[in-house]
């Protein structure tokens, strides 16, 4: 299919999300925030089965499990947007904001979950980040030197 933008926001929708979302290979943005979706996230929306991804808004539903450990660098290039505040994600992020595997994020929101450990150190390499919200996890450790993040606007660490 050629879908590019599949948005099912602030709708009821429950269960688990689909896996054949995974098949829309075209898809630019996904947005399925605002409703019940439970289960992990599906390691697929992350791990190059869909190449085109820019926006991955999953905020405000009930997914729970760890943020994925291994991404293929070059297969998250387009990604822009990570959205995936409120939900009942747990664990560390070191691994997963590694190596400049997210060099085009723009918005990186990860806020009200469970997340724990120090915030990686490679956030600061980010350079065209422009929002971080991670309030509301259990981040402890030494804060990351941000002033080479010369676009952020937003720096929300609270409640941590």
């Amino acid at each position: 299919t050629n879908l590019k933008s599949l948005s099912v926001e602030a709708n009821e929708l429950a269960g688990r999300i689909p896996k054949e979302i995974s098949d829309l290979v075209s898809l630019t943005e996904l947005r399925f925030a605002n409703n019940q979706f439970e289960g992990e996230m599906r390691s697929s929306f992350l791990n190059g089965k869909l190449p085109k991804l820019a926006v991955l808004d999953l905020s405000f539903n009930r997914l729970t499990g760890a943020l994925p450990v291994h991404l293929p660098n070059s297969r998250l290039a387009r990604l822009t947007e990570l959205r995936l505040a409120n939900n009942k994600f747990k664990g560390e992020v070191h691994t997963f904001l590694q190596n400049g595997m997210l060099s085009n994020l723009v918005v990186l929101d990860l806020s009200f979950n469970r997340l724990y450990g120090s915030i990686p150190l490679s956030i600061s390499t980010l350079t065209k980040l422009v929002h971080i919200k991670l309030s509301n996890n259990a981040f402890s450790g030494p804060i990351p030197n941000f002033s080479k993040l010369t676009n952020l606007k937003t720096l929300d660490l609270s409640g941590n």
